[in-house]
């Protein structure tokens, strides 16, 4: 899983490559959306159209040189000269533009520009950015018996390839119980992930499957593909609380589970 998800990050959709889809989503946005997120503007100009232009900076502080100094002792027979000197450090200031924006006469943003999404994501914008990850408790069960729930786990980790899709590595771990055993599937994939809707995702994807009947003694290895949804009830900026729902089918095997998922996308 480690090596999918530095693979998904080497194409990352964040920063640079994500700042023109976000700065489209905040326009149309009232100014103090944006003024909740950066601030008030260090600047407004009026334009003679009514419109006005708005400018956030911030400062930064340049290291131009560290403090040092020097430290000399002669010795003779007949002398002795001691001599220290010290220089101070040099630290500059300097203003630094994070984000624009044009707002029409009724205070609504006409356009945005930030090369660092400096503001966010709007709420409810179906936009992704950077690494994801996350894990879900659940209850699984067995193509055996649709009756015997048990305790299972999911994990995933990868990253954003564009606002909406996603390469990750998932894990599934399904513990079930059927008439004559308690079956174990563990499932290893690599994953598109696909948000629709800005709260509904689906995935799919390839890997390998271990359907352990009993214990290891009776393993069996196969290819198979997994598929999942999920709905997110509570977002609160990257954070996800969802309930969500993963099935594994391979050529010996199929089993699947229902839970509640934690993840940061």
């Amino acid at each position: 899983m480690r090596a999918l998800a530095l693979l998904a990050l080497a194409g990352c959709y964040s920063g640079s490559r994500a700042a023109g889809d976000v700065n489209a989503a905040w326009r149309g946005h009232a100014r103090v959306d944006v003024e909740a997120k950066l601030g008030a503007p260090t600047a407004v100009v009026a334009q003679a159209d009514g419109t006005s232009v708005l400018a956030w900076s911030r400062t930064g502080i340049n290291v131009a040189s560290l403090p040092s100094g020097s430290l000399r002792v002669d010795i003779t027979p007949a002398s002795f000269d001691f001599h220290a000197e010290a220089q101070p450090g040099v630290v500059e200031k300097y203003q630094f533009d994070v984000a624009k924006a044009l707002v029409d006469r009724n205070g609504m943003l006409v356009r945005f520009e930030s090369e660092t999404l400096a503001a966010g994501i709007p709420k409810r914008a179906n936009i992704h950015t950077g690494i994801i990850y996350g894990a879900s408790p659940a209850f699984g069960f067995h193509k055996c018996s649709m009756r015997h729930w048990r305790p299972s786990l999911g994990a995933y980790m990868g990253g954003m390839i564009g606002p909406r899709t996603a390469l990750l590595g998932a894990y599934q771990f399904v513990n079930a119980g059927c008439e004559d055993g308690s079956p174990v599937g563990h499932t290893w994939a690599f994953a598109v992930q696909y948000w629709p809707l800005a709260r509904l995702n689906i995935r799919g994807g390839a890997g390998m499957v271990l359907d352990d009947a009993v214990w290891l003694r009776e393993a069996r290895l196969s290819p198979g593909i997994l598929a999942a949804a999920s709905f997110a009830v509570l977002r609160v900026g990257s954070l996800v609380v969802d309930v969500r729902f993963d099935s594994t089918v391979s050529t010996k095997t199929a089993f699947g589970m229902f839970g509640v998922g934690v993840n940061v996308n």
